[in-house]
């Protein structure tokens, strides 16, 4: 082996070990990317119920909106009307389930 090739092979070297090293990273993350965090799945009551929740909150500012916004009584309680519809549709819904019932669903 001539001295000139030994700055070559050395690069050469230094070239593929880095390749190696490049290419086992990129299997170590991809299979740290495929894993799944179990997220516990909520019962239908529970969603129902922070549908409830939410609901009631954003009623809330809405109501607070309406007031800045200088809506009447009247307008207001047309807007409590339909939120407490929606919330005694799903109260519903969360009684029919707790008693072992099944929803229609479209």
């Amino acid at each position: 082996m001539r001295t000139d090739d030994k700055p070559f092979l050395t690069a050469l070297g230094v070239i593929v070990v880095s390749v190696v090293l490049a290419l086992a990273g990129a299997m170590v993350l991809q299979s740290q990317g495929c894993r799944k965090n179990s997220v516990p799945l909520k019962s239908p009551v529970q969603v129902r119920e922070d549908d409830i929740r939410n609901l009631e909150k954003l009623l809330q500012e809405d109501i607070a909106d309406a007031r800045k916004a200088g809506r009447t009584d009247a307008d207001v309680k047309e807007m409590r009307e339909k939120y407490q519809a929606e919330i005694d549709r799903l109260k519903a819904e969360i009684e029919t389930l707790k008693a072992g019932g099944q929803l229609d669903t479209p």
